[in-house]
């Protein structure tokens, strides 16, 4: 995974965890996809200052990740999941298979 779309993984997961001024020049890097340069015109600071936000977020998003590994647990869930779907398929019984369906759905929606 690529480290801008891994961020914004992690954004999604930890974000509500920093600061407001961290959350907003995130959301604005990652989600609405603007430039350091226009996101410094918006706020009224620098592009350095847009920079050392996002590193220092960055470095607060994969340190969450590092100790609370929630990303990662879901990952593996969700390929656990794949791996179950898949062997319900060959379940003769359609009623079965059709249960563990709906309970994996109900699952991934948790995710």
């Amino acid at each position: 995974m690529n480290n801008l779309l891994f961020l914004s993984v992690l954004f999604e997961y930890y974000g509500s965890l920093l600061t407001d001024r961290q959350y907003e020049i995130c959301d604005m890097y990652l989600n609405q996809n603007l430039s350091l340069g226009e996101i410094a015109n918006i706020l009224g600071i620098s592009r350095q200052g847009v920079r050392d936000g996002l590193v220092k977020s960055e470095n607060l998003l994969k340190n969450y990740e590092d100790k609370l590994k929630i990303q990662e647990k879901n990952s593996v869930l969700s390929t656990m999941i794949e791996k179950i779907q898949q062997l319900s398929a060959q379940i003769d019984n359609s009623e079965i298979a059709d249960k563990i369906v709906n309970i994996t759905d109900e699952i991934n929606d948790l995710l």
